[in-house]
């Protein structure tokens, strides 16, 4: 709701302030219009200056360790940020600049000029081609997370169940068995489709020849390396 009230609140006073340059307005409007544009802008390049050395001294500070998923998301939240402050300075500060560029005779030329919006546009197309990549990359992390969880919860289950000895019931390797397919088939990474392929080929083997002492190795081997990344993104 606060955010509604802002917007309507920066619509009326835009709206105010290119009507003032439309209508007549008396000496002391001039004036007080003259101090809004300094204050405005003097507000502005203290709020990016004090945002700028917060964010820099957080990442400095903060010493947490994060998974893959909150790092995709931290980028993604500071592009968004990145974003609308080159938004906000296309949108406010560049009629602000071209005001002051022409009452206050700064004698920027042209090309400049021109050149500015451009720039600042193009980098947010560029932004936002990062932001688009970095959001599908970050869907996709969780669509391997779950499938990595799937198949790490299966051989979980297998080494705590207290009945268990050697082998267990057939269905509980074919089901292994299946979803170490399934990952093997749909996933995007080459490092997970190798693992998976590799497992089953083991697996196959061991059910083939029965090998009670190699499918024990097998449960810890593939429980301990799914488990290093089952433990970075939880």
């Amino acid at each position: 709701m606060m955010r509604q009230y802002f917007s309507a609140l920066y619509i009326v006073a835009l709206s105010l302030y290119i009507l003032s340059h439309i209508v007549d307005v008396p000496e002391i409007g001039s004036e007080i219009r003259g101090y809004a544009e300094t204050l405005v802008l003097y507000f502005f390049l203290a709020s990016f200056a004090i945002l700028s050395f917060s964010n820099i001294f957080s990442k400095w500070f903060k010493k947490e360790r994060k998974t893959a998923s909150e790092t995709i998301s931290e980028n993604l939240k500071a592009h968004v940020f990145t974003t609308r402050i080159i938004v906000f300075i296309v949108v406010v500060g560049f009629p602000l600049f071209l005001y002051f560029n022409h009452s206050k005779d700064w004698g920027v030329s042209d090309a400049v000029v021109v050149a500015i919006p451009t720039i600042l546009l193009a980098i947010v197309i560029a932004e936002q081609n990062v932001y688009t990549y970095l959001a599908n990359r970050l869907e996709r992390t969780g669509i391997e997370q779950a499938r990595v969880a799937a198949v790490y919860q299966i051989v979980d289950t297998m080494l705590k169940d207290p009945t268990r000895k050697g082998i267990p019931e057939q269905y509980d390797i074919e089901e292994l068995e299946h979803r170490l397919r399934l990952w093997e088939d749909r996933t995007a990474e080459a490092n997970f489709a190798k693992f998976a392929s590799q497992a089953i080929i083991t697996l196959r083997s061991i059910k083939r020849n029965n090998a009670t002492a190699v499918w024990d190795q097998f449960l810890d081997r593939v429980h301990t390396d799914l488990g290093e990344f089952v433990d970075s993104f939880t």
